[in-house]
C-alpha cells in the first residue's frame, strides 16, 4: 500500500524525549497486546510493528543507545498492563518513552478504561516525571467497521479521554485502515491473517505509518520541568497498580499449593514453565491480607478451570466464572477485578474453589499467577 497521506493522529504536546549524554541509553517500551508482541509477524523479533519501529528509533536517535522493552501480552488489556508496569517496564530501568496499545483489546467499558490507561500514565510519571507516553490504535474488524459507518469506536473514543486531559499524542492507526478498506482494491486479508492480526506486509505498513506521526511528534529537549501531570482524572485510578505473589500473602491456607514450574502444553500468551498457586477441589481455601483501594487476580484459564468464591472484609460471597470460549481450546492469561473503589486501607480477601463450575470443563482448577493490587 503506497501511503500517500497519513493525518490519523493527534499531536497534542507531542513526544518531548529530554535528551541525555552521547552514548548513555534511552529506554523505550512498547505495552500492548499481542499485535504488539508480534503476533501475525514472521520473525517477531525484527519484522513486528514494535521491531521494525524500535530499529527507526535507533537509527533515528543515533547519538544514544536505544533499548526496546517489548511488554506485550497477547489477549490482555490496559488493566493488566496498568498492573505489571512494575514487573515488565521499571525493573529495566526508568522508561523514557512509552507507547500504549490496548485500543483492541478493550472493551467497551469506560470507566474501567479510564482508571486502567490514568494509573498506567500516573504510574510512569510517577517513576518519571519527563516520560513521554503515546497511545497506539490499532486495527480490528469491530472497530474498522465502526469508523466505515461513520462512528468513533466506544474504546477508542475512551481512551482519547485520557489522552486528551493528559495532552499526550495518539495515532490512529485503525482510522487510516478504515478509510483505505474503501477504496477500489484494498483486500483485507493482504495485510492480515485474521481479523485482528497484521501479517508482514501489515506491520511494515503499522511501523511506516508510526514513523511518519512519530517524525512530527519527537522533539529533543534538554527541559529539566516535569510534563504535565495534572490532578486524577478519576478517583481510585490505578497508579498504585502493582503484582504480589498470592502464596507469599496468604495468612491461611486450606488446600492450595504452589507448583514452581507447572508444565501445561497448549498455553497462547505466556510460556512454560509457569509459576502458579493452585487448588481444584471446592471448598480449598485461602485468605490474605493487602494494602490499598482495589484488588484482582492474574490467572491461567484452560479447559479444566472452575469457578472462584471470593469475598472481600465482611463482605457477601461472590462467583466469578473465568470459563469461556477460549478455555476449552488452550491455557492463557485472564485477569479479574474482583473489586475496585474501596477505602484506601487494611482489607482481607478470600478465595476458595467454588462448588459450582461449568459442565464443559474438565474439573475445578484454580491456578492464579499473581494478585493485582492497587495501594
Amino acid at each position: 500500500m503506497e501511503i500517500e497521506l497519513f493525518n490519523s493522529y493527534h499531536n497534542r504536546d507531542g513526544l518531548k524525549i529530554v535528551s541525555r549524554q552521547a552514548n548513555e541509553e534511552l529506554r523505550f517500551a512498547f505495552v500492548g497486546g499481542s499485535v504488539t508482541n508480534g503476533s501475525g509477524a514472521s520473525p517477531s523479533a525484527t519484522k513486528s510493528w514494535r521491531a521494525l519501529t524500535g530499529s527507526w528509533l535507533s537509527a533515528t536517535l543515533s547519538n544514544n543507545k536505544v533499548r526496546v522493552i517489548n511488554a506485550g501480552v497477547g489477549g490482555t488489556n490496559s488493566t493488566y498492563g496498568a498492573f505489571r508496569m512494575v514487573d515488565q517496564v521499571f525493573r529495566f530501568g526508568v522508561p523514557d518513552l512509552v507507547f500504549v496499545e490496548f485500543a483492541v483489546n478493550d472493551e467497551e467499558n469506560r470507566n474501567e478504561t479510564i482508571r486502567a490507561l490514568e494509573g498506567l500514565v500516573r504510574h510512569t510519571r510517577a517513576v518519571n516525571p519527563k516520560a513521554a507516553l503515546c497511545f497506539i490504535y490499532m486495527a480490528n474488524r469491530k472497530n474498522v467497521d465502526a469508523y466505515s459507518h461513520g462512528d468513533v469506536p466506544a474504546n477508542i473514543e475512551n481512551q482519547e479521554v485520557v489522552a486528551d486531559y493528559y495532552h499526550l499524542p495518539s495515532i490512529d492507526i485503525c482510522r487510516y485502515v478504515a478509510d483505505q478498506s474503501r477504496l477500489p482494491g484494498f483486500r483485507w486479508e493482504d495485510f492480515y491473517i485474521d481479523h485482528v492480526h497484521p501479517n508482514n506486509c501489515g506491520h511494515a505498513l503499522y511501523s511506516n505509518l508510526m514513523q511518519l506521526a512519530l517524525f512530527n511528534m519527537i522533539t529533543i529537549t534538554s527541559s529539566n520541568e516535569s510534563l504535565l501531570n495534572p490532578s486524577p482524572y478519576v478517583a481510585g485510578n490505578y497508579e498504585r497498580g502493582h503484582l504480589l505473589n498470592p502464596d507469599q500473602m496468604a495468612t491461611v491456607n486450606i488446600g492450595w499449593q504452589v507448583d514452581p514450574d507447572l508444565a501445561v502444553t497448549n498455553i497462547m500468551n505466556c510460556s512454560p514453565p509457569v509459576r502458579v498457586f493452585q487448588a481444584s477441589t471446592a471448598g480449598q481455601t485461602f485468605l490474605a491480607n493487602f494494602f490499598g483501594d482495589a484488588i484482582g487476580a492474574v490467572l491461567l484459564v484452560g479447559p479444566d478451570c472452575g469457578f472462584i468464591d471470593y469475598k472481600i472484609d465482611a463482605g457477601e460471597w461472590t462467583t466469578y466464572n473465568p470459563y469461556d470460549k477460549y478455555a476449552v481450546q488452550f491455557h492463557r492469561i485472564k485477569t479479574v477485578m474482583f473489586q475496585d473503589a474501596l477505602p484506601l486501607g487494611d482489607h482481607v480477601i478470600q478465595i476458595r474453589v467454588s462448588s459450582k463450575r461449568n459442565p464443559q470443563s474438565d474439573g475445578q482448577a484454580i491456578r492464579i499467577l499473581q494478585l493485582m493490587v492497587n495501594g
